[in-house]
């Protein structure tokens, strides 16, 4: 019972540090190494109280610059994915992790939808990129339908509650084991 209440506690933890660190910094991270790969310079990262990115790229083209505006979304997909394999925190890390690049799809989705409406959010980066990339939309909403259709399958096939569930309860196999003979007597 304490077990299952500290891993409560402690998947609450890595849900509010994904949520408000994790992501938001490797978000940040994928534009900044896109424009370092790309021969722009990242000149400052802020995460708090709103990530933010600036960069030096006056050399960087403007397929180069579409492929900085969307790397902040690929890049946390990136780095969630490949934890899915290894233990159960590293695992509920990733399943938030690939849980707020499918919301950071619809809200993109969204964005662009609204662009296509003429009412662009300012300072977005979706709107930047359309900004530089016309007709861009026609690409990119059903991209990111369809990246947020394979997260949600990959995400439900991976029986996320049970899981959750299994960490939460005790498993005392000793006691189980002695209750099974006590039952059969």
């Amino acid at each position: 019972m304490v077990r299952g209440f500290f891993n409560m506690i402690f998947m609450s933890a890595i849900a509010f540090i994904a949520a408000l660190l994790l992501y938001p910094l490797t978000h940040e991270l994928g534009h900044a190494l896109a424009a370092l790969l790309l021969g722009g310079k990242p000149c400052a990262i802020e995460l708090l109280p709103l990530p933010s990115i600036v960069c030096e790229a006056s050399g960087v083209s403007n397929t180069g610059l579409i492929i900085v505006g969307l790397s902040g979304l690929i890049f946390p997909a990136l780095i969630a994915i490949p934890l899915r394999r290894c233990g159960f925190f590293l695992w509920y890390t990733s399943f938030i992790m690939r849980g707020i690049v499918m919301l950071s799809m619809a809200v993109s989705a969204v964005t662009a939808f609204l662009y296509c409406a003429d009412m662009p959010l300012p300072e977005d980066d979706i709107t930047g990129v359309l900004e530089l990339w016309q007709g861009g939309e026609l690409w990119l909403i059903p991209s990111f339908l369809i990246v947020m259709a394979l997260l949600l399958i990959q995400l439900a096939g991976e029986k996320p509650l049970h899981k959750i569930i299994q960490s939460l309860s005790m498993h005392n196999t000793g006691i189980s084991t002695q209750n099974k003979q006590a039952n059969q007597i």
